[in-house]
């Protein structure tokens, strides 16, 4: 739970399929504008690791681009625990959550494989990428860094082997909520 100057408590929630939307209901309500691109927040099919999760969990191909965007990815965790760090200071204005690390796509949709152990169901060029898409996605976080103290707690690989294993876990709901 969180309190921010009077206001009634928030729980944030930890489930990974909850939390796409959560950050940025919490920081508007507060009268924060938010952008975000995270990375295992959301089961839609237009986000990257739960569309190649879901896609290697029925054992069909993970249809993918090239893979060659560069984006910020950050845990679900790592995400809410900013929100707090962030919720609790007495910092005032806008700040951007994120890694504030770029990385390439492809290398994060081969590490799922990889982690699902099937790499052979990776389809990259698949689909083709999308003309409107930038091509570099970044989070500037020297506000996050330097003013709030805030830094991730979990590698990208170790986030990345939490996210299958919550995906295994919990197969069942998932699969009612992912592409056919």
């Amino acid at each position: 739970m969180v309190e921010i100057n009077g206001a009634a408590p928030m729980t944030i929630p930890s489930c990974p399929l909850c939390t796409n939307a959560s950050p940025q209901i919490f920081f508007e309500r507060r009268g924060v504008p938010v952008h975000q691109n995270l990375a295992c927040a959301s089961v839609e099919e237009a986000r990257l690791v739960p569309s190649v999760a879901l896609a290697l969990m029925k054992a069909t191909p993970a249809k993918c681009t090239e893979g060659f965007q560069v984006r910020d990815y950050l845990c679900v965790e790592d995400v809410a625990s900013a929100i707090v760090a962030v919720a609790q200071s007495k910092f005032e204005g806008g700040v951007n959550v994120g890694s504030g690390e770029p990385v390439t796509v492809r290398p994060i949709v081969q590490l799922l494989g990889e982690i699902w152990g099937r790499t052979d169901l990776i389809a990259f060029g698949a689909i083709k990428t999308n003309p409107v898409d930038l091509p570099f996605v970044l989070a500037d976080v020297r506000r996050l860094r330097n003013e709030i103290g805030w830094r991730p707690s979990s590698s990208r690989e170790e986030a990345l082997h939490r996210t299958v294993r919550w995906w295994k876990e919990n197969q069942t709901f998932c699969s009612l909520a992912g592409p056919s």
